[in-house]
């Protein structure tokens, strides 16, 4: 019984001593870091893959103007807040291909399908820091001007990525901001509001 009790008063003395505070120390900021990984990676596991944000707006532009500037994506730097230089590449799969830089010196390849009838449209698809975008322009007459809707979805299938676009802020222009900046070109105030 003796042997215990000195034993167990031994192992007692050893974990105040500062090396055993230093090594408590230590494995408790281990347990915070890990719990702050898996905090982080959970929040990855919650946010949805894909979301989706649309806005729309009414311009006394028609659309056949609109149209003419967002099908031409060479004069998109001069009213896309996303776009530093565009340059056209080689067409794939029957689709407009361009490269884009953006105004945080990303680089990224844009595919761009166009339709012009029954209702035109605009829909562009690239990909940056994992994250696929498409981003969708419609416009329809409405009254002596035109309706215009921006629709932007993200398709992020790396959890890291998903959690870090949800706590930090977002590089990208969001869809009200598109279209806003569109409006501006055209010389009318901006007033889009979420669809």
């Amino acid at each position: 019984m003796r042997k215990v009790l000195a034993r167990h008063r031994a192992r007692t003395r050893r974990a105040h001593t500062p090396e055993g505070i230093a090594v408590k120390k230590f494995f408790n900021w281990i347990l915070v870091l890990a719990g702050f990984v898996a905090l982080f990676y959970g929040i990855g596991l919650i946010v949805p893959r894909s979301q989706t944000q649309g806005s729309k707006t009414t311009l006394t532009a028609g659309p056949e103007q609109i149209y003419a500037v967002v099908s031409d994506p060479s004069t998109w730097e001069d009213w896309n807040p996303e776009v530093a230089s565009i340059q056209e590449r080689p067409e794939r799969d029957k689709h407009r291909v361009w490269f884009v830089t953006d105004k945080h010196a990303r680089g990224y390849e844009m595919e761009v399908t166009l339709e012009e009838r029954p209702t035109p449209f605009v829909q562009a698809t690239y990909t940056v820091d994992g994250t696929r975008f498409v981003l969708r322009l419609d416009f329809h007459w409405h009254g002596q001007g035109a309706r215009a809707r921006v629709t932007k979805t993200s398709d992020t299938r790396d959890v890291w990525q998903r959690a870090k676009r949800f706590l930090l802020p977002s590089k990208e222009a969001s869809a009200i901001a598109l279209l806003n900046a569109l409006a501006a070109h055209f010389g009318e105030p901006g007033s889009a509001e979420d669809s």
